[in-house]
């Protein structure tokens, strides 16, 4: 028999595994790929975009901890307004971009709760949703986990 201490880290791969996230917005088109690095992009896109008029509902693409909600955030003037979800397992995902956030941090939401609305703020040439999703720190293509 698998000891506790051994069946915990297992546990914990099988869910990151099989982790599903949905959709962050109910009608989407990708207008910016990961990894792409022409346009104004100064290096490889960090994650994708989806074209959305200002004040689209941004949804929880899977529950989560809201772990920021705020107009400075941290990684830069780039993203504009930020919402960042922690979804457990290693997973986060974070939204820029938006007109306006709809949690606060520390806020549990579930898979299709809204978090933001869309917008322009930051570094944009038009208005869309910038969904970046992280594994354990490191920068994944979204496209790779949505539906």
């Amino acid at each position: 028999a698998a000891s506790p201490a051994r069946a915990t880290p297992d546990a914990s791969l099988l869910a990151a595994a099989t982790m599903r996230f949905a959709a962050p917005l109910a009608q989407s088109r990708i207008t910016g790929h990961y990894g792409d690095a022409g346009g104004i992009r100064q290096r490889a896109h960090r994650g994708t975009d989806f074209g959305a008029r200002v004040d689209t509902q941004v949804l929880a693409p899977a529950d989560a901890t809201v772990v920021a909600a705020t107009p400075d955030y941290p990684g830069g003037a780039q993203y504009g307004t930020v919402v960042v979800l922690d979804h457990g397992n290693g997973w986060q995902t974070l939204f820029a971009h938006l007109e306006g956030t709809d949690v606060q941090v520390g806020q549990q939401v579930r898979s299709g709760d809204p978090i933001a609305r869309t917008g322009r703020s930051g570094r944009v040439t038009g208005p869309h949703l910038h969904m970046e999703m992280l594994f354990n720190g490191e920068r994944i293509d979204p496209q790779r986990r949505l539906p």
